[in-house]
């Protein structure tokens, strides 16, 4: 499993296979949101894989230890262990839409649904 919170670098994209989860945010003017779209679209292999992106976070919304910063890690952790461990309670914490805590979820008005 593989979370690309800045995207992948371009000459591996179309190599990904393994479960992946790009995160970015509206907000980044390091790497912007396209280049991670780009690296979303190019990652076509990969299954499953997510796309996030936060409408208010910027390039250090993962590092940024001020309230209502690093609201993806969580997920990033979840997804990891959903896909690298099996672990049922973090695979629900990505993909049960019927939880309100869910990534498809917690932020419904800021992010795309996972793909794949």
């Amino acid at each position: 499993a593989y979370v690309g919170m800045h995207g992948t670098p371009t000459p591996v994209e179309a190599n990904v296979t393994v479960p992946t989860l790009y995160t970015t945010g509206a907000l980044d003017d390091i790497i912007r949101p396209s280049v991670v779209k780009t690296s979303f679209a190019r990652s076509a292999n990969a299954s499953p894989r997510a796309f996030v992106e936060l409408a208010d976070a910027d390039h250090f919304e993962p590092t940024n230890p001020r309230p209502g910063h690093m609201r993806l890690n969580p997920y990033a952790a979840a997804f990891l262990l959903c896909h690298v461990s099996g672990d049922d309670a973090s695979c629900s914490r990505i993909y049960d839409a019927t939880d309100a805590a869910s990534l498809c979820d917690a932020y419904a008005d800021q992010t795309s649904p996972p793909a794949g």
